[in-house]
């Protein structure tokens, strides 16, 4: 009975406004994702990823909330070609931005970048945030449309083991 439902645009910094205001918590979930080709990565992950990061974390401290989870991904600290196989990964790992670039991992570059941005904002304007980096994130479908976790999933169970074996395990171009 009180969940209230909001459109938001993350490039919109008014509509986050309004979908937070007497919140005392906020759950930053969206980040665009797409398991197809990107034509054109700054437009379509890099600005909505890193500035919709931006803007939730500056109306957050505007409003006064008290405490962001940030939702990251694996992909944030992978790929990491350099970080060595025998050692853990911990928070000084990241996915290597140079790499990502080079083969076009625009997901994780994505994530890394705006998880970069989320900590220094944090640290800059003494806002509690907290991230997590799951593998993938799956559950009951809101939308009318797949989205790429369940593409990925689909496509899978389809038979594309090929392709999304490459994916999973050596972050191709299509994550």
């Amino acid at each position: 009975s009180r969940l209230r439902l909001f459109q938001i645009d993350l490039l919109h910094y008014d509509s986050i406004l309004a979908a937070i205001r007497g919140c005392h918590g906020v759950f930053h979930l969206a980040s665009p994702c797409s398991v197809d080709r990107v034509n054109d990565p700054k437009r379509e992950l890099l600005d909505p990823a890193i500035e919709g990061t931006i803007n939730v974390l500056k109306a957050a401290k505007e409003l006064g909330v008290g405490r962001v989870v940030v939702t990251s991904s694996i992909s944030a600290i992978m790929p990491s070609p350099y970080w060595p196989a025998d050692v853990v990964k911990t928070e000084q790992c990241w996915a290597d931005e140079e790499y990502c670039k080079q083969n076009e991992l625009w997901y994780p570059l994505s994530k890394t970048l705006a998880e970069k941005a989320a900590w220094e904002f944090s640290k800059e304007n003494d806002l509690d945030v907290v991230v997590v980096n799951p593998g993938t994130v799956m559950g009951p479908m809101i939308p009318p449309t797949l989205n790429a976790s369940m593409q990925m999933l689909l496509r899978l169970l389809q038979g594309s083991i090929q392709r999304f074996t490459a994916c999973l395990f050596k972050f191709c171009k299509f994550c």
